[in-house]
């Protein structure tokens, strides 16, 4: 029995939508995108004013400035009565609002109150075609100033009096559509009467947009754009999907709209990281049609952000998270039969695939943040003891093979980047282990490498696959779940063969080192890795070099990754090590005469 894979990722429905709809979409921004850059929110100005207005009555700002209100005042604390209050003419408006929205010289040197990544991610999107139509209730001209630091002009519309030499939407690289007006003109509207109905000519372009296009939003919460609001939920899942890009809990009339099925909610922290993703998403599906659009957002992430150098916080955040729900993910993979194993390997091995993808492309393009790489490893590879009871169990152990595809995928991006510590790094990870020793009794290890816990024959269960002795080894599904994702790193077949076939020698010395100096001798498994004939066993996939050569090529091989770049890490005395490098000769040769 085929159990149901898992609901697909609403990131993914949307990365898809706007691939094979390009230009169907159009983007709502909301306030919260322009919060992001520094500029004050609408409830930023009504605390500082209502805060001018404590100081001016009582000579100190208090603690509790909605609390004051609510005692000395009588109407409510909000931004509309106190924005007509204090600026009642559109003319006053105006300057009230250019005072918070143009930066100072300092704030521009601080990096405030200018384009920030998601404007700049928005306006690359724009640029590739995948966007044409943008729809803002922000006043600010960030948006703009990103789009023409991309080469891009574009048509702003900010109010009725723009219509009537508007050129037709389907004709422009871009529109904006500054629905509440431009800070810089005389036609704002911010009040709740203002928000509750639109000129019915601006109402017109409205639905225009809304039935001729599918939606995205992002940094909008709906709460107070009555009029917007409504008019999205009327339109919402008519020709294309709406995508609502929602920071917390949705509004009422947002979640029925979600409820009916008309509105698909896409979780996200800010709208950097949706943005981040949909433009890595994108550039990746044109680079590797063959990878799902979830690896391609991922791995494409990753690159984004490494480029802007923005891998301390944010980078950290969106992969430790993707682990979290990775492992939160397998954690709850219930107990299956035998007949299951094909498709459930399978499963695993694209669940894997992501996060194998973004530390191959992490170890090879910032292998010096490998405090990074290894804390993510470690949150892959955080999974249960593969084997509990008295026997090795097929169904726990599999549940390591995204920790192995990342093992793996890791440590072929730092070997491709020519990084010795970080590969050391990776496979020395102490991770909790359980084997069966020769008198048959289960063994718990407490802590024990990397190479030796995911070693493919202690994770995948060959002969559950049924395809006859010597036909398959372990590797092969590592092989097979990583390659895809690594083209950036080996874009040349027989390099990655060459590479993986290196990799896995070193692994094959290193697990018989541990073993035969921890009175392992007798365990067998580590004699069942592949090391080279795996990727033979492939259909379609390069063969390395022949077998007999690993040993001799690896002792000289360039880029400060030879057998003696390694020898630090081997246990025992030298003959340990030499006695590993003989019986790894011995198997390579009887693995030839097969």
């Amino acid at each position: 029995m085929v159990m149901p894979g898992p609901v697909i990722d609403p990131f993914v429905v949307l990365a898809a939508s706007l691939h094979y709809d390009r230009g169907a979409y159009a983007v709502l921004v909301g306030s919260g995108m322009s919060t992001a850059a520094g500029i004050p929110t609408g409830w930023d100005l009504t605390r500082g004013l209502a805060e001018l207005e404590a100081r001016h009555q009582d000579g100190r700002v208090p603690d509790d400035i909605e609390a004051w209100w609510a005692a000395n005042k009588a109407a409510p604390l909000g931004y509309s009565s106190l924005v007509e209050a204090v600026a009642p003419t559109l003319g006053q408006r105006q300057a009230l609002l250019r005072s918070v929205i143009e930066p100072s010289a300092d704030e521009i040197r601080a990096g405030l109150k200018i384009p920030g990544p998601a404007h700049h991610a928005l306006a690359e999107l724009v640029g590739r075609g995948y966007v044409r139509v943008i729809v803002t209730t922000n006043f600010d001209r960030l948006i703009e100033t990103a789009l023409r630091g991309a080469g891009i002009e574009e048509q702003m519309l900010s109010g009725p009096g723009d219509l009537p030499g508007m050129i037709p939407l389907q004709h422009t690289a871009c529109t904006v559509i500054k629905l509440h007006g431009d800070y810089q003109q005389a036609n704002l509207i911010n009040t709740d009467a203002e928000l509750a109905e639109y000129d019915p000519e601006w109402l017109g372009l409205l639905r225009r947009v809304l039935a001729e296009y599918g939606l995205v939003t992002v940094g909008w919460s709906g709460q107070s754009d009555t009029a917007l609001r409504r008019e999205i939920i009327a339109a919402a899942g008519r020709r294309y999907g709406c995508f609502l890009g929602i920071r917390g809990e949705l509004i009422a009339e947002l979640k029925a709209l979600a409820a009916e099925g008309r509105a698909t909610v896409v979780p996200v922290t800010n709208a950097d990281e949706l943005f981040d993703k949909v433009a890595g998403t994108l550039t990746e599906v044109g680079q590797r049609p063959g990878v799902p659009l979830r690896t391609s957002a991922i791995v494409g992430t990753v690159k984004r952000l490494i480029s802007q150098g923005r891998v301390k916080i944010e980078l950290r955040g969106v992969l430790l998270r993707e682990a979290g729900l990775l492992k939160n993910h397998l954690d709850g993979i219930p107990a299956f039969s035998p007949d299951e194993y094909k498709q459930r390997l399978a499963d695993i091995q694209q669940e894997g695939q992501p996060l194998a993808g973004a530390l191959a492309a992490g170890c090879f393009y910032a292998a010096q943040e490998r405090r990074l790489w290894t804390d993510l490893f470690r949150l892959i590879a955080a999974q249960p003891q593969p084997m509990t009871g008295y026997a090795w169990q097929q169904g726990q152990a599999l549940r390591r093979l995204p920790a192995a595809m990342a093992l793996y995928a890791g440590v072929l991006g730092a070997w491709a980047a020519g990084d010795a510590a970080l590969v050391k790094d990776l496979i020395r990870q102490p991770l909790r282990h359980s084997y069966i020793d020769t008198e048959g009794e289960l063994q718990q290890l407490p802590s024990c490498p990397a190479f030796v816990a995911l070693a493919p024959p202690e994770v995948i269960d060959i002969d559950a696959l049924g395809l006859g002795p010597g036909a398959y080894h372990a590797s092969n599904k590592i092989v097979e779940g990583i390659m895809p994702v690594l083209q950036d790193e080996f874009p040349v077949g027989p390099d990655f063969a060459a590479a993986f076939e290196e990799v896995e020698y070193l692994m094959a010395l290193l697990q018989h080192n541990w073993h035969e100096t921890a009175g392992r001798a007798g365990h067998k498994r580590w004699a069942r890795a592949t090391f080279h004939s795996g990727l033979i066993g492939i259909p379609g996939a390069v063969v390395g070099p022949q077998p007999e050569a690993v040993a001799s090529r690896f002792e000289s091989r360039p880029g400060g990754l030879d057998i003696y770049s390694f020898t630090g890490i081997f246990e025992g005395d030298e003959e340990s090590e030499s006695n590993s490098i003989a019986a790894i000769a011995e198997y390579l040769k009887d693995s030839t005469r097969q």
